[in-house]
């Protein structure tokens, strides 16, 4: 129990800087992957699908396309700033995967599908947490920019990094 609780603790922080120098090893990405894929969703149905990314170039791609907060330098002039919690060793993106239904059950679809994807990144992040990673979620991107920069194949709807904690 100590265990869990540690890691439910852990994994309730943002994380914002990520230590670089170091490699997640692969049976790690193994492990995160399956926690994703794995999850519980309604009558186990696909409705997202999961890139795990950690090439650097294209997590700082990535990065750029959540420019959206506006701030002041120091010398006083507005400028824009992106989300760090996804310049992490490793970025998830989670993207809709369609499904043909009515118009009348969209509405149901897209919260089954939020919904799926919500769990995963629980999955995810407690998981991380165990491994002794971070995390940090970011939702404000352009997606359009997203799905180009990570050659998704769908829209994404979530972007998750996971990483070494830098102090």
């Amino acid at each position: 129990h100590k265990v869990i609780s540690k890691a439910v603790n852990r994994s309730q922080h943002t994380q914002r800087n990520f230590d670089l120098s170091k490699t997640i090893p692969d049976s790690d990405l193994k492990e995160l992957l399956h926690s994703m894929t794995e999850c519980p969703s309604k009558n186990n149905i696909a409705f997202y699908g999961v890139q795990m990314i950690t090439n650097r170039h294209m997590i700082e791609a990535l990065y750029d396309t959540t420019k959206g907060f506006h701030f002041k330098d120091k010398d006083g002039n507005w400028d824009m700033q992106g989300n760090s919690q996804i310049l992490a060793n490793l970025v998830s993106a989670s993207e809709i995967v369609p499904h043909k239904t009515s118009d009348e059950a969209m509405a149901a679809l897209k919260t089954d599908q939020a919904t799926a994807i919500g769990i995963a990144a629980g999955y995810l992040n407690l998981t991380a947490a165990m491994l002794g990673y971070r995390t940090g979620c970011c939702s404000c991107f352009n997606p359009d920019a997203v799905k180009q920069v990570a050659n998704l194949e769908h829209s994404a709807f979530l972007l998750m990094g996971v990483g070494f904690h830098n102090n």
